[in-house]
This record gives structure tokens, sequence and C-alpha cells, in this order.
């Protein structure tokens, strides 16, 4: 298959995911999402504004379709600031976009599973460098005016929220009803190609599909894009009872509550089904076959109640990964333990076997610190290991730190290894 034949399949796969337009019927007696004292309106961006993020703008990102690489509006930043400050203002107070900056290249970024499906291709979008920044100047006002009307339940892109907060808002609940001997049922729910759904083309291997119109979703690789899907979402905590509690991280959604009855089993059925009601009223389905439930309880004989997201039982699962963290019914992190290990020192390999010949000690050390010891470290304030799981994990570290010296068992002790490889 030629590149412009892949181009092409992946751009009919890209497009077939898309959603029609659907008529929302909105009442004198529909309420706003925000209140007209705070709405936003009149933004005016500054010269000194544009010139600064034009001269911190990354020369090694990608271009747009309009082929204007990043390192030359970056060197020449002050000299077109005030021709694109005049732009973006017109552009704002018109309220229309140059159809320049409407389109999109897209580049196909595996995901997981057979590289030979087009389905585990997440599309990312490579817009304008100019687009965005003008994307930047108006997100950062948009961000603090939209900060306080987002969920509480949400966590993802906001300033000060993360993974971690998220997986610890939702464990330590869960947490402290397992020491109570009190079960928790659990939801995890996917949206089908919830960002999938900017003209754009697809570009694999320098060949570039035919232009096709998006008629849903919004660009991954834009600056607004991740925000205006949080407002899009916001109100999907509102329409579940309060009785079960909601967690969210951008798109990823979690139904939880604790179970004492089958009555309560019941009523997290209800959560859910109002869950898949709002999908359909805002024309975003679940995608069934990947949505899971897992009962966290230490009892020999726990409830195991059917869910059903409309007419699909979900999946019953005994360990779940969650925003990279692999939970178990018991609570037990020796799994995600093990998986963590497993993949650090498969990529210590990888390094030692590509990198036989690299003499440099910092860049050894910053290539153990980015590929290996970031898969160690991350989100430890939820799992945080045992002493014996941490001498588990610091075989990984002792195997680096004589990679790093280049040093043979024996030469020194790991102690003095540790000193020397973090100077």
């Amino acid at each position: 298959m030629t590149p412009k034949q892949k181009a092409e399949l992946f751009n009919s796969y890209f497009c077939s995911v898309f959603r029609p337009l659907k008529a929302l019927s909105i009442t004198d007696d529909s309420p706003p999402l925000l209140s007209p004292v705070e709405q936003l309106s009149d933004i005016t961006v500054s010269e000194e504004e544009v010139a600064h993020h034009l001269a911190n703008l990354d020369p090694t990102k990608a271009t747009g379709p309009d082929g204007i690489p990043a390192r030359v509006l970056r060197e020449c930043s002050y000299a077109i600031a005030p021709s694109l400050c005049s732009l973006f203002n017109h552009s704002l107070h018109t309220g229309t976009v140059p159809s320049e900056w409407k389109s999109a290249d897209v580049s196909p970024i595996h995901k997981k599973d057979k590289k030979e499906l087009a389905i585990n291709y997440r599309p990312i979008s490579l817009l304008s460098i100019i687009s965005k920044v003008l994307e930047r100047c108006v997100c950062n006002r948009f961000y603090e005016h939209i900060r306080d009307s987002i969920n509480e339940a949400q966590h993802g892109f906001l300033h000060g929220r993360s993974c971690a907060t998220q997986l610890l808002s939702t464990l330590h609940r869960i947490g402290q009803l397992l020491d109570k001997n009190t079960q928790t049922d659990i939801l995890f729910l996917d949206f089908a190609k919830a960002f999938d759904s900017v003209d754009h083309r697809v570009v694999v291997e320098d060949a570039a599909s035919s232009w096709s119109p998006v008629t849903s979703g919004v660009p991954q690789g834009s600056i607004l894009g991740p925000m205006l899907f949080l407002l899009f979402i916001n109100d999907l905590p509102d329409v579940i009872p309060e009785s079960t509690s909601t967690g969210l991280y951008a798109d990823d959604t979690k139904l939880y509550r604790e179970i004492s009855t089958p009555e309560d089993c019941s009523q997290l059925q209800e959560a859910l089904s109002c869950a898949d009601v709002w999908s359909k009223d805002n024309n975003i389905n679940f995608n069934p076959s990947k949505c899971k439930i897992l009962t966290f309880s230490r009892r020999k004989t726990p409830f195991l109640f059917e869910y059903y997201l409309g007419s699909s039982e979900l999946k019953r699962v005994n360990d779940e990964v969650d925003l990279g963290i692999t939970v178990t019914s018991n609570l037990s992190w020796t799994t995600h333990i093990n998986k963590i290990k497993v993949k650090a020192n498969r990529l210590l390999r990888l390094l030692r076997r590509t990198c036989p010949l690299l003499t440099d000690r910092s860049i050894r050390r910053t290539l153990y610190l980015s590929l290996v010891k970031s898969q160690l470290c991350y989100a430890t304030e939820v799992w945080s290991p045992s002493q014996y799981n941490k001498l588990n994990l610091e075989q990984v570290q002792r195997r680096a730190t004589r990679w790093i010296l280049q040093s043979k068992k024996g030469d020194m002790t790991y102690k003095d290894r540790l000193l020397a490889s973090y100077p």
C-alpha cells in the first residue's frame, strides 16, 4: 500500500466517526452556563502579549497546512507582532476566523493493540501555528473566566489538578469504605471517540489525503479544544443522583457508590441510566465494550449485580488500568508494581542495546530519568509502595546506576553509584 493510499484510508476512517449536528431545543427557561454578568466579551490582545507568545514558540514543533515554521515566527516575533495583533483583534471583534486557520493536517498516532487496524490510531491535528498563538491569547483569559464554573468532579486540564488528584479523591474514599469492610462498586465509562468526532486531511509519510470536512468533535492538538470540551461535559455530574459519586478526568468518567444492600446496586444502575440519557441528549455515545465494572470488597460473597448500559451488559473485571494506575478489587498495588517494574526493565534493556557507544554520562542519566524512572515515579502519591515493594523497585535503579556509570558488578557499592550518578 502506498503512503497516499494509507492517508486516504485513515482519512476515511477518521471521517466515519463524525456525528451529524443535532438540533438542541433552547427555550427561555433553559439555564445558561454562565450568568450574563459573567459572560466574556470584547477580548483585546496587545502587541506585547502577541510578541511574548511568538518569542516563546518551540522551534521543534511541526508546522500546520500553511507551512510557516515556528522558528521563523519566533525569530521575527517583534517585527510581525503589530501586524498579527491587528489581525487577531479584527478576528475577535468581528467573530470571524481566516479559512486557512480552520484547516489541519492530521497525523495518525498509534494508541495500542494491532498497528494494522485504523481504529487503533488517534488523530492529532497539526494546526496553523499562527492560529495557535491566537488561541493562547484567548485561552489565558478564557481559563480564568470559566475556572470557578467547572464542576468539582473534573480534574482534567486544570491548574493544580491532575491524574493523581483525581485518583486520590476516588481511591481515598474507596479505601475508607474497604477499611470498614464495606463494598464499593465502580463503573468505568468510556466515550466512543470523544475528541475525534477543522477541515482536515491526513498526512502519512509526507503523502496527504484529500481534504474532508469535520462535523463534530474538537481537534486534538489545539489549545482551546480541551477547555471547550470541559464545558461540554461540565453538566454530566449534575444529572447523576447525589447518592452516587462521579469522577472525571476530561472524558474519562467513573461512577461509584458504597454497596450495602441490593437496593444500592439498583441506585447505581439508575445513575448509569442517567449518564446514558445524558450522552444521547448531547449526541455523544458511550462505547459499551470498553465500559467495565469493578467491585472493591474483602467479603467472601460480595453483591454481584449485573449493570446494563442500554441493552449491553457491562463486563466485570478484577483489575483495571485507571489513568495509568492498575487498581485491583482488594486495592492491593502488587499487580501495578509488577507491571511497571517489567516495563521499566524493558526500557532499560532497550537503552543498553541502542546506546552502547554513548559515552556522555549526563546524557545516559537524562535518558534513564526521562524514560525509565518516570515510569517508576508516576502517581506514587496514590500507590506509595511498602518497604518490600520499594526494595523490589530498587532493583531497577541498581541496574541503571551500573549502566549510567558503565561499571561492572563489584566495582562500586550501590551507595557510591547513587552518589556518583546524581552529583
